[in-house]
């Protein structure tokens, strides 16, 4: 466990100028420093520490710390010490004090790790560039808390992962594709990486956080989705990133949900993707490319992809009766089930994608509070909840599906020739290895009629390669732009052969 050490300038109420309370990363003491009280003294003498921690162990008190929080301190009394010598994270929460005039004025510091109260993502190019300037004379020292990692990372490693993200990002958007075009283009680019989990000796961190992916080799499922979340991003499409748990084992596993809205495809939905799972298994081994099992795929596809075997946690509402569950939540009055079932996190979630809010305030859900209890607007919450439940049950069909794979197949193989199939043959195999449905129209007039008594069990066994056959021959401008490109890169090749 990592204890902080947290410098404010404004005394509060703390036991002895000092105090302890969770924070992101574990566990920090904050203590309140002045003229007088310095940092300095604080590290040469554990009276102040000393009398923090029992204050902080006394049973009246630690309600708010979990066990091993609770033993971190116990370690820490039976040394303070050997604590406050090895000091790892020294991070500056003042309110008036100037941060780089304290850092220089406090030598000490020179030997920690500094960290600053700035929040950045991957949008935050010019603060990040602002920071790197401001403290330059200690750019090896200077940390941040960079959103899109695990715990605090250099300052310099964020400017530079966002840089990063950043040229990847552009040379995408300039291409001029739709959104769904530039998410298939994105999460191709993402699933190149084969799956390869951190050493024995390594931090776990090393597969998860986006700086460490991007400057690597190793790359886990949160590794994946990081790096999918963050070019998204950057481009400007909303999603997140959704934890869920095997049901048998309760290992966690990491995908992204994405809201798209693509006219030119007649696109408005929400979509689950999961770049770990449609991978390259092993490198130079592009079998992965007819694969889309787990692209753009609604809850109930990846559901049934998935065999059952997850449990999404706090987003267990997400199914296509979310509407009536939560009316007859609310016609029962039982608001707390809002809160006790995690379905006002989820929805919260989801509407700010969808909707682009939150459409429910929690501390309305809270029976100890009944001036607010079950105060707000129903008749706007079920109408928020009627959209979001409209937008999550809407699958994108084998002819969408194959449209948008040869536009984005036809830029990748103009790029890369060489990795990228593009052909007839190549799309063929994508959608029939993918599970993608075509609609009613590619059957004859008596598989119709099954198919509407029967449902999908009475479609055709050859059903894959008759629609598809039936559908490309419909669509003959898929022919023409393969034959077309693969013109234009022969001609293009043999141009700069000739130079």
């Amino acid at each position: 466990m990592k204890i902080e050490l947290i410098l404010d300038d404004e005394y509060e109420f703390y036991q002895n100028r000092c105090d302890v309370a969770p924070t992101p990363y574990d566990l920090g003491i904050t203590y309140h420093i002045d003229e007088e009280h310095t940092l300095d003294k604080f590290l040469a003498d554990a009276t102040t520490l000393n009398a923090c921690i029992n204050a902080c162990l006394d049973k009246k008190v630690i309600g708010f710390l979990d066990e091993q929080q609770i033993k971190a301190l116990l370690k820490i009394k039976t040394n303070p010490e050997a604590y406050l010598k090895n000091i790892e994270y020294v991070r500056l929460a003042f309110s008036n004090l100037d941060y780089l005039e304290y850092i220089k004025n406090t030598p000490i510091l020179n030997t920690k790790k500094i960290v600053l109260t700035d929040f950045i993502d991957i949008k935050d190019l010019d603060r990040a560039k602002e920071l790197i300037d401001k403290y330059s004379d200690y750019k090896d020292k200077i940390y941040i808390d960079f959103v899109n990692n695990f715990g605090y990372t250099k300052l310099e490693d964020a400017y530079n992962t966002i840089n990063s993200i950043k040229k990847e990002s552009e040379e995408i958007i300039r291409l001029g594709l739709s959104p769904i075009e530039t998410i298939m283009y994105t999460y191709d680019k993402v699933r190149e990486r084969v799956y390869n989990e951190e050493d024995e000796n390594e931090d776990n961190i090393v597969s998860r956080n986006l700086t460490n992916v991007l400057t690597g080799d190793k790359i886990v499922c949160t590794g994946y989705a990081e790096l999918f979340k963050a070019i998204l991003d950057y481009i400007g499409i909303d999603n997140k990133i959704y934890d869920i748990t095997l049901k048998s084992n309760g290992l966690g596993h990491s995908r992204n949900v994405v809201y798209i809205k693509d006219d030119k495809y007649d696109i408005d939905g929400l979509y689950f993707f999961d770049c770990t799972f449609d991978s390259q298994q092993e490198n130079n081994n592009n079998n992965y490319l007819g694969i889309y099992n787990y692209f753009a795929k609604t809850k109930q596809q990846v559901d049934k992809q998935d065999g059952y075997r997850f449990t999404y946690d706090d987003y267990l509402y997400l199914n296509p009766n979310m509407n009536t569950q939560i009316k007859d939540i609310l016609d029962n009055e039982d608001y707390d089930l809002l809160e006790k079932k995690n379905i006002a996190t989820g929805l919260n979630h989801t509407a700010s994608l969808v909707l682009g809010k939150r459409v429910i305030d929690r501390t309305r859900l809270v029976e100890c509070i009944p001036e607010r209890y079950g105060n707000f607007d129903h008749e706007k919450l079920l109408e928020d909840v009627n959209t979001i439940s409209d937008k999550i049950n809407r699958p994108i069909s084998a002819e969408v599906f194959i449209k948008v794979l040869n536009q984005v197949r036809k830029q990748e193989y103009y790029q890369q020739p060489d990795k990228y199939p593009y052909d007839i043959e190549s799309i063929a195999e994508a959608y029939i290895r993918s599970n993608w449905k075509f609609r009613n129209e590619h059957l004859t007039s008596e598989e119709q009629i099954l198919f509407y008594i029967f449902g999908n069990s009475h479609r055709p066994v050859a059903e894959s390669s008759e629609d598809f056959k039936v559908f490309t021959q419909r669509e003959e401008k898929i022919d023409k732009d393969i034959s077309r490109v693969h013109l234009t890169k022969i001609l293009d090749t043999y141009s700069k052969s000739r130079k």
